[in-house]
């Protein structure tokens, strides 16, 4: 059985909230989908954003978990089909996620949807790390939803989590890639036209069947 952790900020009776998380247990009746959110109160609103990911590696250690493999969705993620249907042959992979950012590439990535773009290699969490430890394994996962993990390489990605300081200096995105190509499986995407259906900015639904990010209405 797989385990989909949906990662929320609001109640979960909020209007939108509630229709995803409804979806997502709707098209994945045979995975179990767990809501998780931070307590009230824990630290800023923009360290909870950048931090999510904390949220998988508590789960994980706390529920000792057996699955097969580790989905996370956020909140404003809409399915309108499973998630192994739309991962296709990218299911039986280690790490998956939309799009996967190199220190050594000038693909040009989409920040926002104003527009703003910069090179893979000039982004922040790369150009300011000053972790020696750290520099021959940072990756990036954008966005931190919409992410596969197998059991195996999620286990070893909490291991070393908890064992390299330098880890808690990241953000989730970055520290999710680099977690996992340190302990030795390379991230990679989910499929070529994921850009279509999954990004930093808001998506229109009108792709057909499959999973899209940013949708907050």
């Amino acid at each position: 059985m797989d385990a989909i952790l949906f990662i929320h900020h609001k109640p979960l009776n909020e209007p939108v909230t509630k229709k995803h998380l409804i979806l997502f247990k709707a098209f994945n009746r045979d995975s179990e989908v767990v809501p998780l959110a931070f307590e009230s109160g824990r630290e800023t609103v923009e360290w909870r954003q950048r931090n999510t990911d904390l949220l998988m590696y508590e789960w994980f250690e706390r529920s000792d978990s057996h699955h097969e493999r580790v989905f996370v969705v956020e909140w404003d993620t809409f399915p309108t089909c499973s998630l192994r249907e739309f991962f296709g042959c990218s299911y039986d992979k280690s790490v998956v996620g939309a799009t996967i950012v190199r220190p050594w590439s000038n693909e040009v990535m989409m920040l926002d949807k104003g527009g703003f773009s910069q090179r893979q290699r000039d982004w922040h969490w790369f150009v300011h790390n000053e972790s020696a430890e750290l520099h021959p394994f940072l990756r990036g996962i954008v966005p931190a939803s919409v992410v596969m993990f197998s059991h195996d390489a999620l286990f070893n990605m909490v291991q070393l989590f908890k064992t390299v300081p330098a880890f808690k200096n990241l953000q989730n995105e970055c520290r999710m890639g680099t977690l996992a190509a340190m302990a030795g499986y390379e991230p990679v995407e989910i499929r070529p036209d994921c850009a279509r259906w999954i990004n930093c900015a808001d998506v229109e639904i009108d792709q057909g069947p499959g999973i899209y990010h940013r949708v907050r209405a």
